[in-house]
């Protein structure tokens, strides 16, 4: 019985709503391949810990020692979880036909935008 509300318990906290402009759907940050209600890649916690590793060459393990961000390109609608960057300096974003700024707060060590 324990065990069981253990799992629900962590599966609702795995599951977030995220909410836009014109959308609304469940993402699950835990998943790499997210997609929103229009088939765009949604931009995950673990999207961005898998594109760090992927990327090895370009960025240090731990996402809050990268000052620099190669998102171009993509398909990305939105910026998400710029917080793991907390000492941003420069991030790629163009190319992916996003509608706004809001997402980049977080960065106030930032430089250069590229959008």
């Amino acid at each position: 019985m324990l065990q069981q509300s253990q799992d629900s318990a962590s599966d609702t906290n795995a599951t977030k709503e995220a909410t836009s402009a014109d959308t609304s759907f469940s993402i699950n940050e835990t998943d790499v391949d997210v997609r929103d209600d229009q088939n765009s890649p949604v931009l995950t916690r673990a999207f961005l810990i898998q594109w760090l590793k992927k990327h090895k060459n370009l960025y240090y393990g731990t996402p809050e020692l990268n000052d620099i961000l190669y998102l171009n390109h993509q398909g990305f609608k939105e910026v998400r979880n710029m917080q793991m960057f907390p000492d941003l300096k420069c991030l790629y974003f163009e190319g992916n036909g996003c509608r706004s700024l809001q997402g980049i707060e977080d960065c106030v060590n930032l430089k250069s935008l590229y959008f």
